[in-house]
């Protein structure tokens, strides 16, 4: 809605278009395909008002969306675990990139999705655009996006695979009880060091 506050800064735009959109937003141009007359796309706020300009075949067309950071205390922190002796890589397909840099930025795009999506839902089951906070960092283009910090168990690769699930989600709990801000946070981890085993 033109004008709306919104307290997550990844709007999902869904409407009605004559052809492909192009859309003007913080994080430059980008063009999204419509399909049966209907598009969809994403796009990332920066603090403050913002002015998302979209053209189709109908024409131009713009709005204002203002986003202030969201004032909640408590947040979701970001981790990508790996092992003390771990390179950060992960299971891929041939020829697709898989190191730690990689998995960070996927991590990153995953849950500004989810946030961005749950604030959708709440939206359409009558509750506001109200949805979880995440720790964010600015990017090189002047975006912030979700935080990923990664975190050395102490646990090396091997012994991390040899544990199963439920001793190896209580050594984690053991080992993040340090973390800052335990009160205010709760912790969403990807573990670097699982390994997909077709047999």
């Amino acid at each position: 809605v033109a004008g709306e506050v919104v307290h997550h800064n990844l709007l999902i735009l869904d409407g009605a278009a004559r052809g492909d959109v192009v859309v003007n937003a913080a994080d430059g141009e980008r063009s999204w395909p419509a399909l049966d007359g209907r598009f969809r796309a994403l796009v990332p706020l920066v603090e403050g008002d913002n002015c998302v300009a979209l053209v189709d075949d109908a024409g131009p067309n713009a709005f204002h969306a203002v986003y202030p950071p969201d004032p909640n205390p408590r947040f979701i922190r970001t981790l990508y675990i790996d092992g003390v002796d771990g390179d950060g890589s992960f299971d891929a397909e041939d020829g697709e990139a898989h190191d730690e840099a990689n998995a960070k930025q996927r991590l990153s795009t995953t849950m500004w999705l989810l946030q961005a999506f749950t604030a959708e839902t709440m939206h359409e089951e009558g509750f506001g655009r109200r949805t979880f906070r995440l720790q964010l960092e600015e990017g090189e283009d002047g975006v912030a996006r979700p935080a990923v910090e990664t975190f050395a168990s102490s646990l090396t690769v091997a012994e991390a695979r040899a544990l199963d699930g439920n001793t190896l989600w209580s050594t984690f709990y053991d080992e993040l009880a340090d973390l800052p801000s335990r009160d205010e946070s709760k912790d969403v981890a990807v573990v670097a060091m699982t390994h997909y085993d077709a047999a």
